[in-house]
């Protein structure tokens, strides 16, 4: 957030699934940036679903590399799929 907020990006942050959906019925998003470990599903669940109605909507995912053994890089959802820090 602060990375992407320093180089003059607007961010909006959720910590929930439902308020995430909510902010993609509108307008203006440019980017989505989804962790794996989300309240409700994990991330690939919610950007497939995303890509439903958001087809061409960037997306990243976020994951640890245990995750990143069972993330499939092809059927995910996600254009870049980027580790985290331990």
């Amino acid at each position: 957030k602060i990375v992407l907020e320093e180089q003059g990006y607007e961010v909006i942050p959720c910590s929930k699934v439902k308020d995430a959906a909510a902010h993609l019925a509108g307008d203006g998003i440019a980017l989505l940036v989804c962790d794996y470990k989300l309240d409700q599903q994990n991330g690939v669940e919610f950007l497939r679903a995303t890509r439903e109605s958001h087809a061409t909507l960037p997306s990243i995912l976020l994951l640890t590399p245990v995750e990143e053994t069972q993330v499939d890089p092809a059927t995910c959802g996600a254009d870049l799929l980027v580790p985290k820090r331990a």
